[in-house]
């Protein structure tokens, strides 16, 4: 260990290299803090929280060895310091609990991906296994609900659903992922070789589209049903009302299901003709003709396409004296 003068005030060795450097620029260590003090800043550190005035109270009155190891391991053991660490690191991840764009559309499962983040903390997982599952965790452990919910990293992009130009969307989508895996990851605004190479890191625009390949043919399913067992208790509440819900309704909606039958594949033309032509492009392409963008465009249509629409789009045709309506 480095010599210094303070020798008393090092404790670990750690201590001695800083008070080395203290030293050199004749700076002298600030004085330990009191107890209240130190309680009230390591549960802000860890909590976000202040202590309680028990606490502070019980902390200044413990004069045991090790009651600085005991507060310690208290705030971590807390569920707290996952909700307050995890706040750090949902501000990387740009989390949202709504689309963005004009609609703004609600993201009713995110959260999610929000308590993957606060459990993750809190159970101590290892952080090369915690980057690994929010990047490729369905094609690492495929088997894993949670590493499936981790990939709503990715999947917290902006995004307008009623966008007419679906090739525009799977670019900025593409986009989107990229930068962010490079800023969250490589702590690197990348973005920038999206245009030219970047003139301060050494990223060229080639080896930015090499990155973004990986993620081109991302495509976010939030229709994937969490395993038997796993259900919140706000799950099988839901369950239960939509039972009774389409029990209730089921003569209602057979009755509107025969309506919309009749005009379905009018209805649904009409609908498809309103994307724009390099994604009418896709959308109209026999299935056994698709290529990789494709499967995109047309993965993404499936996923905005219900009876509700179909329904509305027959109406506004029957509007415009479309042919067949």
């Amino acid at each position: 260990m480095p010599d210094v003068q303070l020798s008393k005030w090092v404790r670990t060795p750690i201590d001695a290299f800083i008070l080395e450097k203290l030293e050199a620029h004749g700076l002298k260590p600030a004085a330990d803090s009191d107890r209240g003090a130190f309680i009230r800043r390591a549960t802000l550190d860890a909590w976000g929280l202040l202590p309680t005035p028990q606490e502070v109270e019980e902390f200044e009155n413990d004069r045991s060895p090790d009651a600085y190891e005991k507060l310690a391991d208290r705030l971590l053991a807390s569920p707290h310091f996952g909700e307050r660490q995890a706040r750090r690191w949902l501000d990387l991840a740009r989390y949202a609990d709504s689309a963005g764009f004009q609609n703004d559309q609600t993201r009713p499962n995110n959260w999610r991906y929000r308590d993957y983040v606060i459990n993750s903390f809190n159970s101590d997982k290892p952080f090369d296994v915690f980057i690994k599952e929010q990047i490729a965790g369905d094609e690492l452990w495929p088997d894993n609900q949670d590493a499936q919910i981790a990939t709503g990293f990715l999947a917290g992009y902006p995004d307008n659903s009623n966008s007419r130009d679906l090739v525009q969307r799977h670019y900025q989508i593409a986009t989107d992922i990229t930068d962010l895996v490079g800023e969250t990851f490589l702590a690197s605004t990348i973005g920038c070789a999206r245009c030219h190479n970047h003139k301060v890191d050494k990223i060229s625009q080639k080896e930015y589209f090499e990155l973004q390949a990986y993620f081109s043919n991302v495509a976010f399913n939030e229709r994937t049903p969490i395993k038997e067992g796993t259900e919140s208790d706000w799950d099988r509440s839901f369950a239960q009302q939509q039972a009774v819900y389409q029990d209730t309704t089921k003569d209602i909606r057979a009755a509107q299901k025969a309506i919309v039958d009749e005009f379905r594949e009018i209805g649904l033309k009409y609908y498809k003709e309103r994307y724009l032509t390099d994604s009418r492009d896709a959308i109209f392409k026999p299935e056994n003709q698709w290529g990789a963008l494709d499967r995109w465009v047309n993965h993404r249509l499936k996923a905005v396409v219900n009876e509700n629409n179909i329904a509305s789009y027959v109406y506004e045709a029957s509007k415009k004296g479309l042919p067949g309506v």
